[in-house]
Parts: C-alpha cells; structure tokens; sequence
C-alpha cells in the first residue's frame, strides 16, 4: 500500500475512533466533570440546553480533546501528530475563544498534556518491553 494512503487512512481512523469513543464516554465525563469539581454544567457555554444535555457536549468536548492527542501520538509521527491535534480541536479552541470562555482553554491544554504523557509513557513501555 502507498504510503501516503496509509497516513491518511491512520489519520482518519484517529478521527473517527476519538469521535465515537468521545460519544460512548461524553455523558460519563460530563457527570463527573460537574461533580467533582462541584461546578454546573448550566455556568459553560452550552447554556441554552438543559442540564443533561450540556454536560453531555461538556463531556463530549473534554473526552475528544484528551482522546485525540493519545491515540495521535500512539499511531502517528510526531511531527504529523501536531498538526492532527491541532486542526481537530481548532473548532473547539476558536469557539470557545469567540465567546471567552477561557477555562475551556486551560482545559484543552491540560487534556493535551495528559495525553501526550500518557501516549509517551505507553510508546516507552512498548519500546523497552520489545527489546
């Protein structure tokens, strides 16, 4: 198989594999996002759905944003990895940016550096277990 062919179509399931597992997971995030951190889903900017709902696309945003910088950086170049993470969650990033809501934004990066550090912990595990 072409190269080219097989990044594309590594990068596509990244895609589709982050989105479907964001949604099995979002409702789960989203609950404990406004548990945990004792906050209402109502106060973010999905403020004209109702609660469930909200937490939900909460949820779902959070989930999609820790999924898809891991599995990037499991599957993918490095370099090719970045900008991957960088155009899936550029809509995300820009909307929350329009609106200002800034504590979506801490949220991304912490996201981001959960799952880079979680990708490179696994890729150096495989690495010494495959010597």
């Amino acid at each position: 198989m072409n190269q080219k062919l097989k990044n594309v179509l590594i990068i596509l399931l990244v895609y589709i594999s982050s989105i479907v597992l964001a949604l099995f997971l979002s409702t789960v995030v989203g609950s404990l996002y406004s548990n945990i951190f004792n906050l209402s889903c109502m106060d973010s900017i999905f403020v004209a759905m109702n609660f469930d709902k909200s937490c939900m696309v909460e949820g779902f945003i959070y989930t999609y944003s820790f999924l898809l910088p891991l599995l990037s950086f499991l599957l993918l170049k490095t370099k090719t990895a970045w900008l991957n993470y960088f155009i899936g969650v550029a809509p995300f990033v820009l909307l929350s940016v329009l609106i200002g809501y800034y504590k979506g934004l801490v949220i991304y990066l912490l996201m981001l550096l959960l799952g880079w550090l979680l990708a490179q912990t696994w890729l150096t595990v495989y690495k010494k277990l495959k010597k």
